[in-house]
């Protein structure tokens, strides 16, 4: 294969992915918007629970976890690789430290938020 046929392919491909990013642009504008009418709109708001989900697995790919998993399930997996191996769930650098927003956490939430709540915090915590 020659210099110029390599050169071709790779500018192909490039184009490609490069049309590729752009739909993928307009979708997320098309999701976003849908989502927003969804939040505002429906009664039960699933229609936005499931985009929501499904830009937590495309965070959770675009940082190099498998597409079909989310970050909640990504941070789960870890923390019980940790214990497994005899180390804290949490490493020390990571784990929330006293401040003034901490009695936020204190105060009594519906058994819906408090699953929100843990599910985000656990997200975030183990995610950075």
């Amino acid at each position: 294969m020659t210099i110029a046929t390599r050169v071709a392919r790779r500018i192909r491909r490039t184009a490609l992915l490069l049309g590729l990013w752009m739909l993928c642009q307009i979708a997320h504008i098309i999701a976003s918007m849908w989502m927003l009418a969804a939040a505002i709109i429906s009664p039960h708001g699933r229609r936005a629970w499931t985009l929501a989900i499904s830009h937590d697995q495309l965070i959770n790919a675009a940082t190099g976890g498998h597409e079909d998993e989310t970050i909640s399930s990504r941070a789960g997996r870890e923390r019980h690789r940790r214990q497994a191996l005899g180390l804290p769930s949490v490493p020390p650098a990571r784990r929330a430290r006293p401040g003034p927003l901490r009695a936020l956490h204190r105060a009594p939430v519906t058994a819906f938020h408090a699953t929100c709540v843990v599910t985000w915090n656990v997200s975030l915590s183990h995610a950075m």
